[in-house]
C-alpha cells in the first residue's frame, strides 16, 4: 500500500509518499510524475520519502529517472538516506557527472506551518 499526496506550493510540487514503493504503486507514482512533466510545470519537484518503508528495485529505477529529470529526494532515516545516496550515485553515473550533491536534501523536511 502506498499513499501519494501531491502538495502544490508556489515554487515547487512535493510528492509525499507513505508506505511501500513497490508493485502497482510504482507506475502510479510514475503517472503522477509524467502528468506533471507533461503539463510543462515550471515548478521544482520534491519527492518526500520520509514515510516510505520499502522501495522495490522498480521503485529505485523510477527514483533514478525522476532525479535525472531534476527531482529532489527528501529522506530522514538512515536507511532511506542510504538509498537516496545510491539513487543519486546511479543517476550521476548515467549522466557521467562528477560527484555533486544535486537532487538530495540531507535536512529533515520542515513541518507544515
Amino acid at each position: 500500500m502506498l499513499r501519494i499526496t501531491v502538495i502544490h506550493g508556489t515554487d515547487q510540487v512535493t510528492f509525499k509518499l507513505e508506505g511501500k514503493l513497490a508493485g502497482p504503486w510504482v507506475p502510479e507514482v510514475e503517472q503522477c510524475w509524467l502528468t506533471m512533466v507533461g503539463a510543462k510545470a515550471t515548478q521544482d519537484l520534491r519527492v518526500d520519502l520520509t514515510n516510505v518503508t520499502f522501495v522495490a528495485s522498480e521503485g529505485v529505477a523510477l527514483l533514478e529517472r525522476m532525479v535525472g529529470g531534476g527531482a529532489e529526494l527528501l529522506a530522514a532515516d538512515p536507511m532511506m538516506k542510504a538509498l537516496v545516496e545510491e539513487v543519486l550515485a546511479r543517476a550521476r553515473d548515467a549522466r557521467g557527472s562528477p560527484g555533486d550533491d544535486h537532487g538530495v536534501s540531507r535536512e529533515e523536511p520542515r513541518p507544515k506551518s
